[in-house]
């Protein structure tokens, strides 16, 4: 069963975890997500380098990062976008190539397990950003199922049912 967390110090560590998550994404992107989808272009990190983002992904990026700039950010309207965006990063994703390094998760755990000397940390040492982000997954699960039950007056039997 799902439960929000309360607990304030396993809050603040969840959600920094998400906001690295978000962060880097946003700091390694070229700045072009505009609705076409964007593509080349230089990457702002020093690194070059850059998540691999989808067209759609890159218009919810944009999408985002607009509301963000423009909006109260607990407003609906931001938060909606930040769904959007997380989602499909969330969610399993089919690859063309079949390649892992083809889901910006992926990339994020490889990135957050990396040391400096260019070794990765032990397994207990990713033990926290497996069980935030197990959270944020079933988060996203919990946050379409508000949505789409607001599509449907209330009762997801329905839309289970169409």
């Amino acid at each position: 069963m799902w439960t929000p967390r309360s607990h304030k110090p396993t809050v603040s560590r969840y959600s920094s975890i998400l906001y690295q998550f978000i962060y880097a994404i946003i700091s390694t992107s070229n700045g072009d997500n505009s609705n076409d989808g964007g593509g080349g272009g230089t990457p702002q990190h020093p690194s070059g380098y850059m998540f691999p983002l989808t067209p759609t992904d890159k218009r919810n990026l944009g999408n985002l990062t607009t509301k963000l700039q423009c909006a109260d950010s607990e407003s609906k309207d931001c938060v909606l976008a930040l769904h959007k965006f997380i989602k499909p990063l969330l969610y399993p994703r089919k690859s063309a190539s079949k390649s892992r390094w083809d889901h910006p998760f992926e990339c994020f755990i490889a990135l957050h397990a990396l040391r400096e000397d260019g070794t990765f940390k032990e397994p207990k040492g990713v033990q926290d950003l497996f069980s935030a982000m197990f959270h944020h997954i079933r988060s996203a699960i919990f946050y379409e199922a508000l949505i789409t039950v607001e599509k449907f007056d209330g009762n997801l039997l329905r839309y289970v049912d169409r």
